[in-house]
C-alpha cells in the first residue's frame, strides 16, 4: 500500500504544486516567497528548531498559538501550515518570535529532503494531521511525534480504517497523543494506537478566547453574528436576518466568512437580498458602523472573537452545510447562546458538551435557523441563561493547555539523541 501511496502522491504533486503556489500568490508575497520550502529548499535554513509545530491552517493555527507561546522558552521554534492563508495568520500572530514555513508536500524525496534541512527535534502535530510519509521519515530519523488537540471524526475514523495497511505505520511511529475527549481517545485506540501513548487533555480550542470583560451593551441593542460561515449558508443566514428584521427592525447582524476568498459571493447575494451592508473593522464602533444598515461584514483575519464579543448570540458556521463544523468555544468565552446546524462531526466534543449543559441549540435546517433566531431575540432571560451555561463551559475546560503542557513536558527541553520518554508512553 505504501508503494502505490507514493505512486499517487508523485503523480499528484505537480498538481498540488501549481495549486498551492497559485492560492499562495493570491494572498501575498510572504506567502508565496515561501512556496519552496514545500519541496524542502530554502534560500535561508531557519535555525534548527527542537520544536516543530505543524498545523492544516488557520483554525489549527489560532489553536496552537497559546501553546507556542507557552513552549517559546524551549526556542528556536519552527511552524509550518499547507495553507498560504494558514500561513499569514501564523505570521500574524507570532510575528518574528518563531521560524515559519510551509510543510513539504508528503512525498518521499520531498520529505527526505525536508528533514535533512530542517533536523527537529520533535513534531508536534495539530488534531488530525497524520501524514504517512512525514511519520514515516520520523520515525526512522529518531524525530518524536506527538499530536496534540487529536481528535478523530467519523469520517476521519472511516477513512483510517479503510487504509489501515496504510496509515498503521504512520500511527506506529507516534510518540504521544493528546486527545480533546476520551470518546477521541478510545477511537484511536480502536485504530491501533496503544493506551500507554494516549491521554486526554481537553480541548485546546477553549484556551483561545481572550479574558477581556465584554464591552457594555446598551438595552435596545441587539446583534447577532454568523461567524466562520461558507458560502452554502450565505443565503440561510440572510434569510434569518430577514426573519429577524420583521419583528425587531433595528437587529444588526456581522456576518463573518470562513474564507475571505468567498467575500465577492457574500456581497453578491447581499445585493440580492435588497439589506443595507457594510464592511467592519475592529478598530470600529460597531454600533456608530451599523448605525444606517442592518448587517456588517468582517473582512479580515483573526476579527472573529472581536465580533463575538459584540454579540448577543452567535450562529457558528460549517454545521449547515457538510463541512462538520469550527470552533465552539470562541462564542462559549464570550458568554453567548449558541446556534449550529447539525454537521457538528469536526467538533463533537464540545458540541455535545455545551448542548448537553443547555448553552448550545441544534438547528436542523435554515427554516429552523430563521426561527430560533428569532426566538432567541423574543427572550432575553433564556439568552442569558445560555449566555451563563457557556461561559461555564468555557471555564472548565480553559486547563486544557496547562494539562497539555504537562504532557509535553518530557518532549520540551530535550532532543531526540537523548531517547528521552516517559516510561508510561513508551520508545516509537
Amino acid at each position: 500500500m505504501l508503494l502505490i501511496y507514493r505512486l499517487i502522491t508523485t503523480l499528484l504533486a505537480p498538481l498540488a504544486q501549481w495549486r498551492l503556489a497559485a492560492l499562495s500568490r493570491s494572498v501575498g508575497d510572504f506567502a508565496h516567497s515561501s512556496e519552496p520550502s514545500r519541496a524542502g529548499r530554502f534560500r535561508m535554513l531557519p535555525p534548527k528548531p527542537k520544536l516543530w509545530f505543524h498545523a492544516a491552517s488557520v483554525g489549527e493555527i489560532n489553536m496552537l498559538v497559546p501553546l507556542i507561546r507557552a513552549c517559546q522558552s524551549q526556542s528556536p521554534i519552527l511552524v509550518t501550515t499547507f495553507t498560504p492563508t494558514g500561513l499569514m495568520q501564523a505570521q500574524h500572530q507570532l510575528g518574528e518570535s518563531v521560524s515559519l514555513a510551509y510543510a513539504p508536500l508528503d512525498q518521499k524525496h520531498r520529505v527526505i529532503r525536508w528533514l535533512e534541512n530542517i533536523q527537529p527535534n520533535v513534531l508536534i502535530l495539530a488534531e488530525t494531521e497524520l501524514w504517512p510519509e512525514l511519520c514515516i521519515q520520523c520515525q526512522q530519523r529518531g524525530i518524536s511525534i506527538v499530536v496534540v488537540n487529536a481528535r478523530l471524526s467519523s469520517k476521519h475514523f472511516d477513512r483510517y480504517q479503510r487504509w489501515h495497511t496504510l496509515y498503521r505505520p504512520a500511527i506506529k511511529a507516534l510518540s504521544l497523543v493528546a486527545c480533546q475527549s476520551q470518546a477521541n481517545a478510545d477511537r484511536w485506540q480502536a485504530l491501533g494506537c496503544p493506551p500507554e501513548k494516549l491521554r486526554v487533555t481537553g480541548n485546546l480550542k477553549a484556551a483561545l478566547a481572550s479574558q477581556r470583560a465584554r464591552p457594555p451593551k446598551k438595552a435596545n441593542e441587539l446583534i447577532w453574528v454568523a461567524g466562520s460561515v461558507h458560502p452554502p449558508e450565505f443565503r440561510a443566514v440572510i434569510e434569518a436576518h430577514q426573519h429577524l428584521l420583521k419583528s425587531h427592525p433595528n437587529a444588526k447582524l456581522i456576518i463573518a466568512p470562513r474564507h475571505l476568498r468567498t467575500l465577492a459571493e457574500l456581497y453578491r447575494q447581499l445585493s440580492e437580498s435588497g439589506l443595507a451592508y457594510t464592511a467592519l473593522s475592529p478598530n470600529q464602533d460597531p454600533i456608530a458602523s451599523l448605525n444606517q444598515v442592518s448587517i456588517g461584514l468582517l473582512e479580515t483575519m483573526g476579527s472573529l472573537e472581536w465580533a463575538y464579543q459584540q454579540a448577543d448570540w452567535a450562529f457558528v458556521g460549517g454545521t449547515l452545510t457538510d463541512i462538520g463544523g469550527h470552533n465552539l468555544y470562541e462564542p462559549a468565552h464570550s458568554g453567548l447562546p449558541i446556534l449550529t446546524g447539525p454537521y457538528v462531526y469536526q467538533q463533537q466534543a464540545s458540541f455535545d458538551e455545551l448542548k448537553d449543559t443547555g448553552a448550545l441549540i441544534e438547528v436542523k435546517s435554515p427554516a429552523a435557523l430563521s426561527e430560533m433566531v428569532t426566538t432567541l431575540a423574543d427572550d432575553p432571560g433564556r439568552r442569558s441563561h445560555m449566555g451563563e451555561r457557556a461561559t461555564q463551559v468555557g471555564a472548565q475546560n480553559a486547563r486544557s493547555l496547562e494539562e497539555t503542557m504537562k504532557v509535553l513536558a518530557p518532549w520540551l527541553g530535550t532532543s531526540s539523541s537523548d531517547n528521552h520518554r516517559p516510561e508510561s508512553v513508551g520508545p516509537n
